[in-house]
């Protein structure tokens, strides 16, 4: 069984080069259909990854590394989008049943892609107040599927944090500054340290941006059928017990001697 190798920049993007996987690339070349160029599907246990940090990139900084190398290899479906001389990574599916799912995006330009695709039309969300004026997100709530948009919309602008012993990172905004809507700030003052407060303003939709997001993330998705709209987790039970019950999958293993 051959391997998918990639490489991990400063930027937090994951590629896979043409001259280390010449055989992905000739059978992708040969079975791929029109219009399907920057949608490459891949099942890692039929080519399992490896992943290896640039040659200007130190262990420090990529912490991440063998815990995204882990999510990758037991995901369902791992996606790549084709660039001429690489393949990019852009997400990785784990199902966890019709409705729920764990989903990993790449940093920077798979994390905007996500967020101005779904979420985008957030009707509240729950964060914790960390101290100050820093909140960490833990919950969103979309608008029902079949909800118009809402002629009033704030943006919240989020970014990404690391977290001790190489955990997924922490989803943070500031409450304060320029970028915070003005109803943000007012709200900051209802939450206590410590606490966690739901973010509401009923006739406005919330749109969630990312700044300095160097690394791949992980939540968990559930569509909540009864309600029809989706939950956003990025901290809690629900993702943590899911990500040790898959890190802990079995992981196919290439052959050497290919």
């Amino acid at each position: 069984m051959v391997s998918l190798k990639g490489i991990v920049y400063q930027s937090g993007h994951i590629d896979f080069p043409r001259e280390e996987n010449a055989w992905a690339f000739k059978r992708m070349e040969a079975e791929m259909k029109r219009g399907q160029e920057n949608r490459v599907v891949v099942k890692p246990e039929l080519a399992p990854i490896e992943l290896e940090r640039s040659e200007n990139v130190a262990a420090a900084e990529v912490p991440w590394i063998t815990r995204v190398e882990s999510l990758l290899n037991t995901a369902d479906r791992v996606y790549f989008q084709r660039k001429e001389a690489a393949l990019r990574f852009r997400q990785a599916i784990h199902e966890i049943n019709q409705n729920c799912r764990l989903v990993t995006v790449g940093a920077e330009v798979g994390i905007d892609e996500f967020a101005s695709q779904h979420w985008n039309r957030i009707a509240y969300f729950f964060a914790l107040r960390h101290d100050g004026f820093r909140f960490d997100l833990g919950t969103l709530i979309t608008l029902k599927d079949s909800a118009a948009d809402k002629s009033n919309r704030m943006e919240l602008f989020a970014r990404l944090v690391d977290v001790e012993d190489n955990a997924n990172p922490q989803v943070t905004f500031d409450a304060t500054g320029s970028n915070a809507h003005v109803e943000l700030v007012e709200w900051r003052k209802s939450v206590k340290e410590g606490e966690t407060g739901r973010f509401l303003l009923p006739e406005t939709q919330i749109e969630l941006k990312f700044s300095q997001a160097r690394q791949p993330l992980t939540f968990y998705h559930e569509f909540r059928e009864d309600r029809q709209n989706h939950a956003y987790m990025f901290n809690g039970e629900k993702l943590e017990t899911r990500l040790k019950r898959v890190l802990n999958r079995p992981r196919a293993v290439p052959d050497q001697s290919e």
